[in-house]
């Protein structure tokens, strides 16, 4: 539980993830093995990056926010330091909310759906 906590707290300090995400990933390593906590952590991140795709295909936003995304690169390589991700009040159409990827990949371990991983 304490790497996870190590692994995502500096996401959570760059305001890429929430308090409640990082919760769950830590309850995931209290419940589960360390490697099946990893597969679970990775599958919530490939769901994650499906809905989020899905969710700018929908608003129509896909452009913007890989402008986002490559201003922010930019600007932190500019200023060599990290900053957080969102300066101001993120849109909320560019916000998923992960508790649902953390939920689904923890129900495909669940099942049993997550034997095929090669690592």
């Amino acid at each position: 539980m304490l790497l996870l906590l190590l692994c995502f707290l500096p996401l959570f300090a760059l305001q890429v993830i929430g308090a409640a995400d990082v919760k769950l990933f830590l309850l995931l390593g209290l419940l589960l093995d360390i490697r099946s906590a990893v597969y679970c952590i990775f599958i919530s991140f490939l769901i994650g990056a499906f809905y989020s795709l899905m969710q700018m295909l929908y608003y129509k936003n896909l452009f913007q926010r890989l402008s986002y995304f490559y201003q922010y690169i930019k600007d932190v390589l500019k200023a060599n330091q990290i900053q957080p991700y969102h300066k101001q009040q993120p849109d909320k159409k560019a916000v998923i909310h992960f508790t649902i990827p953390i939920f689904l990949s923890f129900c495909i371990y669940w099942i049993g759906g997550i034997s095929w991983m090669p690592f």
